[in-house]
């Protein structure tokens, strides 16, 4: 709980003043002002977060996290269980719809498996089941304990700090 806590401590609001400059930055380039739509958005947002202007996007990762649903009991999915492995294992191995995305943009795919009723058999996946049957059935109780939600947010931030230090 305390890396939960410490982190959601350290959560600031953009800086604006940094947006603003950006913002010139954008409106000073050879093109008409607001040409590029919303990437202008997204670049004068990115150096709100991050506080610079100029940002190097050159390591990327896409980090999927992968657990299986209690609700599935219900009978309200359109695919069995045994999907959401083959899903991750697809995406370990380059072949689905995400992974071929990451390796068109140039990205890392970052696969973490937090309760996936089944073993992922590919060795590429973080293995860092909290429940082996995923969460439980919300139409009987909640799905999650605290405890049990908490340490998957803490999973999240381990996993997006290990990559930040790695450059990503």
């Amino acid at each position: 709980m305390e890396l939960y806590k410490e982190t959601c401590n350290k959560i600031t609001g953009l800086n604006k003043e940094v947006m603003e400059e950006a913002q010139k930055r954008l409106d000073y380039l050879l093109k008409p002002q607001g040409s590029l739509g919303k990437l202008e958005e997204i670049a004068k947002q990115l150096s709100g977060i991050t506080g610079k202007i100029n940002n190097d996007v050159t390591k990327r990762v896409i980090v999927a996290m992968c657990a299986d649903n209690g609700i599935y009991e219900e009978g309200v999915a359109s695919y069995p269980q045994e999907i959401s492995t083959l899903v991750a294992e697809t995406m370990c191995s380059g072949l689905s719809g995400v992974a071929v995305l990451a390796h068109h943009a140039g990205a890392k795919m970052h696969v973490v498996d937090l309760g996936l009723k089944g073993t992922v058999k590919n060795s590429g996946i973080i293995r860092k089941k909290i429940r082996a049957e995923g969460t439980l059935n919300f139409a009987k109780g909640p799905a999650m304990t605290k405890d049990d939600a908490i340490k998957a947010i803490e999973i999240g931030i381990e996993e997006t700090n290990k990559l930040i230090d790695e450059g990503y």
